[in-house]
């Protein structure tokens, strides 16, 4: 058993968690905030998981020179893309014409046409000028290029193809990017719900195309079994890009420095390594608040995600008999319906854009699990009022999207495989979400609730009661139990 203030060995550390107790904790919450705050938005933009738009406020700096990449003149990408595709000059500049340029939150994007040669897409990032843009920047953005690359190449999933990447300034925009052929099409919403009304009805033909859309992104996404790492991190490709390696990723700080994350052999260290992180926050909030160590509350906190994380499958990304070495697979970083292009008139898929934090991660979260908008009720702003669907419907559409996953990857290898963990995807990504920038406070109320013995109990008054010096080893071992449980992987 873990015991409260018994396994933890004296550290200090920077802020990465977050908590949102309530009254017995507002002497640290104050701290708490301050300590964590700038790190959760670091962690959030640079993660790469599950990212929404995330703006800048005056507590942090942001990096990005919007004016600056949005002041690159037309002529300057067209010469940008005359010099790769007509270095002799052969095409008529009348034959080049700039079809549109839109903004994400990172990066801007221009698409240009040519007359019998198609459309192409040039992609800078916001934070891609001489004061700025740095040696990690640089290192993420060939990732990026090449990663995608390679999926395009060794899968069919509809990817947009790379030409041409500089991850320097010395051309002829000033700034790195990347080219690559535009993909036609719309973004999915528009066909997911163009007749959404408040009593979430659709129509026969809305909810065909839904479950063949599921169906189809699924198969797609299963084709990511293909590959598999031995570690925890960003594919590089600077000795083999035939063979890439698994290292290190570059992750921003709220003061507009570049730190470098280290890649993870296992999930062990991978978990603990933010455990720890955790830890240190928690102390360092104490003794900020003049406590040489941490209340009951934090004890109890740290307590029990440390169980949840030593719970398979978030343990091991492998077997549940743990036999044999663990290997790591790709996810796509932004999978919700903004990322996934259909064509306009009927629906089909087109494109899934938005690679860049591309990275190998755990089974339990990697490519088999649902898309972001699938989990939205395991979200930790859930809110009736925002959703699209009721749990119920999401229940619904997770099923037909586990379904086509486990076909598609029992048509492939034979067996089910990761399928086994689509179901129960939401979960692991919302504990995996927490490191990133999410809430542990929502992570065990949203526990709670899928544990019957636990649900009537109030969350905060429970992580007291069990980070005291006094063993409770009953609650300690049904919370294991029920997490062994609850946990489990599942096919459909």
């Amino acid at each position: 058993m873990f015991r409260a203030r018994r396994f933890f060995p004296q550290r200090t550390g920077q802020a990465a968690g977050e908590l949102d107790h309530t009254s017995k904790l507002a002497p640290l919450k104050k701290v708490l905030l301050i300590l964590i705050r700038d790190k959760l938005r670091r962690k959030a933009k640079s993660a790469g998981t599950d990212r929404h738009d995330l703006e800048a406020t005056s507590e942090e700096t942001d990096r990005r020179d919007l004016e600056a990449i949005k002041s690159i003149t037309d002529e300057a990408f067209l010469e940008l893309l005359r010099q790769y595709l007509d270095p002799e000059e052969e095409i008529s500049p009348e034959d080049y014409r700039v079809q549109s340029r839109m903004s994400g939150t990172y990066n801007h994007c221009i698409i240009v046409s040519v007359k019998d040669k198609g459309e192409y897409a040039i992609k800078v990032p916001f934070t891609g000028t001489k004061e700025v843009w740095t040696q990690g920047d640089a290192h993420n953005l060939r990732s990026e290029a090449q990663t995608q690359e390679y999926l395009r190449q060794h899968t069919s999933i509809p990817i947009a193809e790379v030409y041409k990447w500089d991850d320097t300034l010395d051309n002829s925009i000033s700034a790195p990017y990347i080219l690559m052929r535009a993909i036609p099409g719309v973004k999915a919403s528009k066909h997911w719900k163009p007749q959404y009304v408040p009593e979430n009805k659709s129509t026969p033909k809305t909810e065909e195309w839904r479950h063949n859309f599921l169906k189809s992104l699924a198969t797609m996404m299963s084709e990511l079994h293909r590959f598999s790492f031995p570690a925890i991190g960003m594919l590089n490709f600077d000795e083999d890009r035939l063979n890439p390696t698994v290292g290190p990723y570059y992750g921003e700080n709220n003061d507009g420095t570049l730190d470098e994350v280290q890649a993870y052999n296992s999930s062990n260290d991978f978990w603990e390594s933010q455990l720890q992180e955790f830890e240190a926050d928690l102390k360092n909030a104490a003794l900020k608040n003049g406590k040489e160590d941490m209340d009951d509350a934090s004890y109890g906190w740290h307590n029990t995600m440390r169980y949840a994380l030593k719970t398979y499958p978030l343990k091991w990304s492998g077997n549940e008999d743990g036999q044999g070495a663990e290997t790591f697979v790709l996810r796509h970083p932004d999978l919700d319906m903004h990322n996934i292009l259909v064509d306009e008139n009927d629906g089909t898929i087109t494109g899934i854009i938005d690679w860049d934090m591309t990275r190998t991660v755990p089974r339990c979260v990697g490519f088999s699990a649902v898309p972001i908008w699938l989990r939205a009720d395991w979200d930790a702003d859930f809110k009736m009022d925002d959703l699209i669907h009721m749990p119920w419907e999401l229940d619904q559409y997770r099923n037909i999207y586990a379904q086509a996953m486990a076909e598609a990857l029992t048509k492939a290898t034979g067996e089910p495989g990761d399928a086994c963990y689509t179901l129960q995807s939401p979960m692991y990504c919302m504990a995996y979400t927490w490191f990133h920038g999410g809430s542990l406070d929502a992570f065990w109320v949203r526990m709670f609730k899928e544990i019957p013995h636990l649900r009537a109990l109030d969350v905060k008054k429970y992580m007291e009661m069990v980070g005291t010096e006094t063993n409770w080893d009953a609650a300690d071992e049904r919370l294991i139990l029920a997490l062994k449980k609850v946990l489990a992987p599942m096919l459909p």
